[in-house]
């Protein structure tokens, strides 16, 4: 399973955007403006969406505390308490519904 496929599952509408395949996206772009949080799982994902669209301006999701440190020093970065795509997806919908003034039980309906 891809985290892409347990957001779906779990009702999430997801955009998946390639950063890279083996060598980092090399054309500069518009960082994607409608998202309400990115989700990182490398720190080499950090680097690589940093050199395509700048440092990112909306809240941030790593898979672990690598990943996170890539981003040390920015507001809005949150760390999934374990390594899977699940504890990445518990790690969104508590977000999400600390935006929206709900649990994450709720939020799941």
């Amino acid at each position: 399973n891809t985290l892409g496929q347990v957001l779906e599952r779990a009702g999430r509408r997801v955009r998946d955007i390639r950063i890279y395949d083996i060598r980092p996206r090399r054309e500069k772009g518009a960082a994607p403006e409608e998202a309400d949080f990115l989700i990182f799982s490398s720190a080499g994902g950090v680097r690589a969406f940093e050199a395509a669209f700048g440092p990112p301006r909306t809240a941030c999701v790593c898979i672990g505390g690598v990943t996170a440190a890539a981003l040390a020093g920015r507001e809005g970065v949150l760390t999934a308490a374990r390594p899977t795509a699940e504890s990445v997806l518990e790690t969104v919908l508590e977000y999400a519904a600390a935006l929206r003034g709900g649990s994450p039980e709720e939020r799941r309906r």
